[in-house]
């Protein structure tokens, strides 16, 4: 059986049979979806600052500012003594200890983790302060303008060691008479980067000496820039109205403009590294990048609300109007338009490690796990909604014989459905009946059985690379369309299917992915149905098959070796929801 086989090569042995999945305009931005957190306030929050995973922290209009020890699962007002009519916009942590908050006329901090704030609040000053970069424990630099119209103004303030701030301003009255700065980044103590209304774009040099200087960079854009944030010296990225995304290369000597898919305001940016980005925008719109922003993608947040900045370090944040707050958990996965949570956590009768699978998302109904290597999908879930009378119909499936659990939660009313699968089995299951809208009702289907085809006489699969061989000739390939060609040209696949329901057959149609392995779907293309795997590790040991499941219709998957002739075929039984494995049918 598959599962000697296993146990004999271990967890290193069984992390080769899992390859990452990519379905042609599906999306798969990094992982997770973003969910609400309670933040007991309805005002608006601008910023958030999280100094370790559980501890962060959001400030906002009207003087508020938020803390929270538990990574945001519950809030508590944090007294500052700043009046409601001088703050905050901004709030930056550089430890947990200590911390920078500013307004519109305030700017304070905190040396023992928000216990005591010290700094001052401007209130008779005619300028606005709205972006903030942190330099140091005493130094921070803001940028704004005038509440008269129309000068922008750029502040350096410190602390003094008797707790009295010193500020350097500089401002000027230029021809774009409302362009106030919003925002400011820098990367190190003396290059900063401000942007503001109309596209406004200027460079601070020399930032530590006695008098930096300043200077207004070409726009290639008019619209309002919201927010700016630069990864070193040449690399940043800036985000404002309509849509707009900025990227420069050469520290803002020139911008190119980023296509973003919406016309939304975008309110904030925030780049992991040269790669991975996220923006936040109006209408609770998530954009998320993998490639340094040449493409961009929605990703699924619970809220309609104006969202005004983003946050990540190993979860993401993000903030905005009506006290908004959302957590991007990696480890859990928001499907059916928000509707529905999915977590999965899994152990090894192996090792006996256990932990928490993280999520991929794929489309709104459909998304795979990890548990420990992102290149190696374990388990895959996938949620479809007929409308508030029927319950939601959950699917699972796994390419892996560790035990796991997969939950699913319907978001609107906290109910939530576990459902385990043994170790070394390789069982899916699907329910129709116990997640609804509302009300529960009775469990219609769930996880049983085992393959559906025992696998004779397994042998050790040697795992090493495997030798160069000759593809078959031209006329032995199958013709185009039902077949998915696997392993170099060696291995072709089909699937058959037939409803129970309507007594409908079919061929299902291939969704190529990599050269072993590929998904089939029946009718939908957005709707994967069977997934097929095929791992050769040489000449002297046959091909490993492998196949699972997202639906409860029949349908029998062939394996054929083009080259010898030789076929396998698995036959999965309507209302059943196994999958299976061969590696000693098809030789070489």
């Amino acid at each position: 059986m598959i599962d000697t086989l296993f146990s004999r090569q271990g967890d290193a042995a069984r992390s080769l049979f899992f390859l990452v999945l990519f379905i042609p305009g599906i999306v798969n931005a990094q992982g997770g979806s973003w969910m609400s957190m309670p933040s007991g306030t309805s005002n608006t929050l601008g910023a958030v600052s999280f100094p370790t995973e559980m501890e962060g922290w959001a400030a906002g209009a009207y003087g508020t500012l938020l803390k929270t020890t538990d990574g945001g699962a519950s809030w508590t007002p944090v007294n500052t003594g700043v009046s409601s009519t001088n703050g905050f916009n901004q709030v930056e942590f550089i430890s947990q200890s200590t911390g920078w908050v500013g307004g519109t006329h305030s700017i304070i901090r905190t040396t023992n983790g928000g216990t005591t704030w010290g700094g001052a609040q401007y209130a008779n000053d005619p300028y606005l302060r709205y972006g903030l970069a942190v330099i140091s424990e005493n130094q921070v630099w803001r940028v704004g303008g005038t509440s008269s119209c129309c000068k922008r103004a750029v502040f350096r303030s410190t602390i003094n060691a008797d707790g009295s701030i010193s500020d350097y301003s500089s401002w000027s009255t230029t021809s774009q008479s409302t362009a106030f700065l919003l925002a400011v980044s820098f990367a190190g103590k003396d290059d900063g980067w401000a942007v503001g209304r109309g596209g406004s774009i200027v460079r601070i040099r020399n930032g530590s000496s006695p008098s930096p200087t300043l200077e207004n960079l070409t726009s290639p854009t008019s619209q309002d820039l919201n927010d700016v944030q630069m990864l070193d010296a040449n690399l940043g990225f800036a985000v404002g109205n309509t849509g707009t995304i900025l990227k420069t290369t050469n520290g803002g000597g020139s911008w190119q403009v980023l296509g973003s898919g919406t016309s939304s305001n975008l309110r904030g940016v925030f780049f992991l590294d040269a790669a991975k980005g996220w923006i936040a925008g109006n209408g609770g719109l998530i954009l998320a990048t993998t490639d340094g922003g040449a493409t961009w993608k929605s990703q699924t947040t619970s809220t309609s609300s104006d969202l005004r900045t983003v946050w990540y370090g190993k979860q993401g944040w993000a903030a905005g109007d009506n006290g908004t707050i959302l957590k991007n958990d990696p480890q859990q996965i928001l499907l059916s338009s928000g509707r529905v949570k999915v977590t999965v956590n899994w152990r090894s009768q192996y090792s006996g490690e256990s932990g928490r699978a993280t999520a991929l998302p794929q489309a709104d109904g459909f998304a795979y796990f990890y548990f420990s290597n992102p290149n190696n999908p374990e388990v895959f879930v996938k949620v479809l909604d007929f409308g508030a009378s029927s319950p939601y119909l959950l699917f699972w499936a796994g390419l892996t014989d560790f035990e796991y659990t997969v939950t699913f939660t319907n978001v609107a009313t906290g109910k939530a459905l576990s459902f385990t699968k043994p170790a070394g089995s390789f069982a899916g299951g699907a329910n129709n009946a116990d997640l609804p809208h509302a009300v529960a009702n009775a469990v219609l289907w769930s996880a049983s059985g085992d393959w559906s085809r025992p696998v004779e006489g397994a042998g050790t699969v040697l795992l090493e690379e495997s030798p160069g061989r000759a593809l078959p000739e031209a006329g032995a390939l199958p013709e185009a369309g039902t077949d998915l060609i696997l392993s170099a040209g060696r291995i072709a696949v089909d699937v058959s299917w037939r409803s129970q329901y309507s007594g409908q057959t079919g061929q299902a149609t291939p969704i190529p992915q990599k050269d072993e392995f590929g998904f089939f779907y029946f009718s939908d293309p957005g709707n994967p149905e069977v997934f097929v795997k095929v791992l050769d590790f040489g000449a002297t040991s046959p091909y490993l098959v492998f196949y699972a499941g997202l639906t409860d219709f029949e349908y029998t998957v062939r394996f054929r070796n083009l080259q010898t002739g030789q076929s396998v075929s698995f036959k999965k039984e309507a209302g059943s929801f196994n999958g299976g494995a061969d590696n000693s049918t098809l030789k070489h």
